[in-house]
């Protein structure tokens, strides 16, 4: 019940770059304000040419460490595809959220982006928490 390995790392890969399409496309300008002063400063095409690559290096090593520390203490069989699929429902949440969502409501009725945190989170715990129970009841 998870994605294998490599597809979840293509899957993100794509939806990071889809990401990168929709804010240099649709939005024209940086909303993270976490890169908007970078983007200023350098341009929108290599920042985000730039940024890519280490997100995705930064949550690579972020779920490998995750996933050996999940298969340590909680013995949970192939903890790391379960942790991939949630990061990949997690960006695709957003995507979705961002293409469809946005423009027809707006904010979900704030400009407060930490509001979205919940609403990327629970699905993703969801599925998590049930996978972990299928992959040990399959063990």
């Amino acid at each position: 019940m998870y994605l294998p390995k490599k597809l979840a790392w293509l899957i993100f890969l794509l939806l990071l770059y889809f990401d990168l399409s929709l804010t240099w496309f649709v939005a024209g300008k940086e909303g993270n304000p976490l890169w908007q002063s970078l983007v200023v400063k350098y341009g929108f095409g290599l920042v985000g040419l730039l940024i890519i690559p280490l997100l995705f290096l930064s949550f690579m090593v972020l779920i490998k460490v995750a996933a050996w520390f999940v298969t340590k203490v909680d013995k949970t069989p192939d903890s790391e595809e379960i942790l991939f699929t949630a990061l990949v429902i997690i960006y695709a949440t957003y995507d979705f959220y961002l293409l469809f969502l946005l423009p027809r409501f707006g904010y979900l009725g704030t400009r407060n982006h930490r509001v979205l945190i919940p609403v990327l989170i629970i699905p993703a715990i969801i599925y998590a928490l049930v996978a972990q129970s299928l992959a040990k009841k399959k063990k």
